[in-house]
């Protein structure tokens, strides 16, 4: 069985190609996945890519951009290439269904957080946006006592 399931940051706007019809278009981005288990010195987050194809692919073009944080689910596909002379491997994550993995409102607070940080203003540091704090674990609180993890 090959079977994938990632959650992510899509580290850049999701690139379309071949978009002269429907059923050809495909869509490209990546993933920033946090590793559950760090080694000392070892980077902890793993950028994988993902391709989707016709109607998943148009909904990431509509509705993702960088910084989305999504869950995917897909197979991984390999594949290979010669260029210059030396065959090089492909690995990519072909996605079979997408979803947001953060409500429009986290998403919308975080946005203008970033804009209110880059105006110059000083932001309370463990406060995210309006109704929304970050406690002392990372976890986002909402005013009316609900929890979203960051």
């Amino acid at each position: 069985m090959n079977k994938v399931i990632l959650m992510g940051r899509l580290t850049r706007n999701p690139e379309i190609y071949n978009a002269d019809s429907e059923e050809k278009i495909v869509c490209k981005y990546a993933l920033a996945v946090r590793r559950m288990i760090q080694r000392e010195g070892e980077e902890n987050v793993d950028y994988i890519g993902c391709t989707a194809f016709a109607g998943n692919a148009r909904f990431a073009e509509k509705h993702f951009q960088q910084g989305t944080k999504v869950v995917i689910t897909g197979r991984i596909q390999t594949g290979s290439y010669t260029k210059d002379g030396v065959k090089r491997y492909t690995s990519t994550v072909v996605i079979e269904t997408q979803e947001f993995a953060e409500s429009k409102i986290v998403e919308e607070a975080k946005q203008k957080k970033k804009e209110k940080d880059s105006s110059g203003t000083k932001q309370k540091k463990n406060k995210v946006g309006k109704g929304i704090n970050k406690d002392e674990n990372g976890f986002l609180q909402l005013e009316d006592g609900g929890e979203t993890e960051s």
